[in-house]
């Protein structure tokens, strides 16, 4: 859809704030990694999370905020990223957000499908009412 897709922060509604999903990317360490591995994994998790690192993939992607809080977010150039900072915003303000901290098999195939219910709505194939019930039955 490209320029003609619009994205924007979910309203409030008469059941009260919208519940927007939230996702918590962590970096995990193997237990068995030999000393040289954890060194390599810590050097590569120091570099994913430096300001100038998380601020081109946010600005390059327009796909999912910086993890790193003291990374200004260019809201102005980009209404993808307003509309997720929003998001974010207001329910870590509520405490409306469903989190999902970690992606276990069964959480990440939850996640999986939820996306594919969402590409498969924006391009007409369910409506947001059919596709919100299934996702909440899916996390459920």
């Amino acid at each position: 859809m490209g320029s003609r897709l619009g994205v924007w922060s979910l309203p409030a509604g008469p059941e009260g704030s919208a519940s927007p999903l939230l996702i918590a990317k962590s970096w995990v360490y193997g237990k068995d990694s030999t000393p040289n591995q954890r060194r390599i994994a810590d050097s590569f998790v120091k570099f994913s999370v430096n300001p100038v690192n998380q601020r081109y993939v946010a600005i390059a992607t327009e796909q999912m905020l910086p993890v790193n809080q003291k990374v200004p977010i260019p809201v102005g150039s980009s209404q993808s990223l307003k509309a997720m900072l929003d998001s974010e915003r207001q329910a870590l303000h509520d405490g409306s957000a469903l989190t999902v901290r970690s992606q276990t098999a069964v959480g990440y195939k939850q996640l999986r499908y939820a996306t594919r219910l969402v590409t498969e709505m924006i391009y007409g194939e369910h409506t947001p009412k059919q596709t919100a019930t299934e996702i909440l039955r899916a996390i459920q």
